[in-house]
């Protein structure tokens, strides 16, 4: 049970990360396609 709370944490913070990394980009991304 322990493996899979671990686990479930991995996959949460890897998501946290990977929204993080939207939100820096897309502003940029967006920036440049209007430019």
């Amino acid at each position: 049970m322990r493996r899979v709370v671990k686990w479930l944490t991995m996959m949460f913070l890897g998501l946290l990360v990977l929204v993080a990394i939207l939100f820096v980009l897309l502003p940029a991304v967006f920036a440049s396609s209007l430019a």
